[in-house]
């Protein structure tokens, strides 16, 4: 499912976001949405834009989730 039911088509409206995005990725590994460049956001309705994109490719097939951490959880 390349196109988001609310915000369209991201991968094809920020192409150069997608492709850093999976550049950095393949070069850094498995990152974090909080290490993700952009003004953090102020709950789930306001994504960053890369963040956006990023659920776009997840979408897509292209991302996958390593695993989630809730805020309560400690990481390992």
């Amino acid at each position: 499912m390349r196109r988001h039911p609310w915000w369209g088509d991201l991968i094809g409206q920020h192409p150069q976001i997608a492709v850093d995005l999976r550049r950095r990725i393949r070069d850094e590994g498995p990152i974090r949405s909080l290490d993700m460049e952009g003004a953090g956001s102020r709950g789930w309705w306001d994504l960053k834009l890369v963040k956006r994109v990023a659920t776009a490719l997840w979408s897509a097939g292209e991302l996958a989730i390593v695993e989630r951490h809730s805020p309560a959880t400690p990481e390992r």
